[in-house]
């Protein structure tokens, strides 16, 4: 999977042969035009609006001799994304409405295309979470590179509520994603080795010193922006014997007499996130994309890394799912393999609750 272009709050950038690990290649990254792109997926993260009203995300209006061409995205009254496509006379369209019960504050919104299987999708998703809505699109328009680079990078195309944009040259999954820093230090029956050497069939430390077969370890590369971000978790904080680097969706589990009394539970889940508060956890490397690994457990099952432990994949019964387990970064592993997840082994607290909590073990 390729990445070509990232825009954010601060900068933008676009580069054909895909957008480096190392942002000191920003002086190679130069704009450039191409042909119809046959797949890829553009990626938004973005704040909701509080009154949940029509508010346009992305809107980009070209031409080129007598066809004009038109690409929307724009929030929905009520709660929802809606997808406007039109090239002359031609027009494409899709919504994915948001029941105003389950809003949260940042959706994740792509808009995915593959012409050769001569489909669409356009989803709506929470950051961290499991599942996801999605409509899908038959007979895409074409999407081409220089409409596509006009969106990202020009003047006013993008609302300032745009956390990032990102464009892949790959249709991208959706739902669950790898979340630890491949340097991570995992706990495991022969000592402590990095979170991206461990494969299926090794084995790793729970939170009871039991040790938990692999089934599988998950890489990706995603946009280094907004929840996927890296955050350097600094130590002693949490119990960490050291620095660890994770992506701000990443869950902690968090116990104590703290918590029983707060939350009435053993222990919470708190994403990385919700502690960077410029002492517990700082922004990590930040070039245009990172690479982060996950792994995936027979059970829902914390991982002691560096003295603290960490939330596993959690995938629910999503294999249960054959529409989304297709969609997901599972769907190439055998479905007769994947486990079966209950509910989360623990709880989530709000976003004031854990930015709360943190801010206390920081004190």
């Amino acid at each position: 999977m390729t990445w070509l272009a990232l825009a954010d709050r601060t900068a933008k950038r676009f580069c054909q042969r895909g957008l480096g690990l190392d942002r000191k290649e920003g002086s190679a990254c130069t704009p450039g035009q191409g042909g119809t792109m046959l797949r890829g997926t553009l990626v938004i993260e973005a704040d909701t609006p509080n009154a949940m009203g029509a508010d346009s995300l992305v809107e980009s209006a070209t031409s080129s001799g007598h066809i004009k061409s038109l690409f929307r995205l724009s929030f929905l009254p009520g709660g929802g994304v809606a997808l406007m496509m039109a090239q002359g006379a031609e027009q494409r369209r899709a919504v994915v409405r948001i029941e105003s019960r389950t809003r949260v504050d940042t959706l994740r919104i792509a808009y995915s295309w593959d012409h050769d299987r001569n489909l669409a999708r356009l989803s709506v998703e929470r950051p961290g979470g499991l599942r996801f809505l999605a409509q899908g699109i038959e007979d895409p328009l074409p999407v081409s590179l220089e409409d596509m680079h006009d969106l990202l990078m020009g003047q006013d195309t993008l609302s300032p509520a745009i956390r990032f944009a990102a464009l892949s040259s790959q249709v991208e999954p959706l739902g669950p994603t790898p979340t630890l820093g491949l340097d991570t230090p995992v706990d495991t029956p022969f000592g402590t080795v990095p979170a991206g050497s461990l494969r299926r069939g090794d084995t790793v430390i729970s939170s009871g010193g039991d040790a938990v077969p692999v089934l599988f370890a998950l890489r990706r590369r995603v946009p280094a922006r907004g929840s996927f971000r890296p955050l350097r978790l600094r130590a002693p904080y949490f119990g960490l014997t050291q620095d660890v680097t994770v992506a701000a969706s990443q869950r902690l589990i968090l116990s104590g007499c703290d918590v029983e009394y707060t939350f009435g539970q053993e222990a919470v889940l708190v994403p990385a996130g919700h502690a960077a508060n410029g002492t517990v956890a700082t922004e990590g490397a930040q070039g245009p994309v990172a690479e982060y690994v996950q792994l995936l457990l027979p059970s829902h099952d914390p991982v002691l890394c560096a003295g603290a432990l960490f939330e596993s994949l959690y995938v629910g019964r999503l294999r249960r799912h054959r529409t989304e387990l297709a969609a997901s970064i599972l769907r190439d592993l055998p479905r007769s393999k994947l486990p079966e997840h209950a509910k989360p082994i623990y709880p989530v607290p709000s976003a004031f609750e854990a930015i709360t909590l943190a801010a206390d073990r920081a004190a």
